[in-house]
């Protein structure tokens, strides 16, 4: 914990086609808040995203797109 990660790509996924099937991002930086390794031997990391006033609406604009898509499937 406490390490800095830089320069992340991160998918984010979705349920459909075109943007609704995801996308990927660009985070310029991160920090990694915990980590914790299962009965399976693999790790799991919590992570604190620090994201630039564009990366933050990238994110929202996406997420607002997702929501607006599951509204009109009457999924939510």
């Amino acid at each position: 914990p406490g390490d800095i990660l830089l320069d992340l790509a991160v998918f984010f996924p979705g349920a459909g086609t075109g943007l609704s099937a995801g996308t990927y991002m660009n985070i310029s930086r991160a920090k990694v808040m915990r980590a914790t390794r299962g009965d399976n031997k693999k790790y799991c990391y919590g992570i604190l995203f620090d994201l630039t006033k564009g990366e933050e609406e990238t994110l929202l604009q996406y997420v607002r797109l997702r929501e607006r898509e599951l509204l009109r499937k009457g999924m939510f």
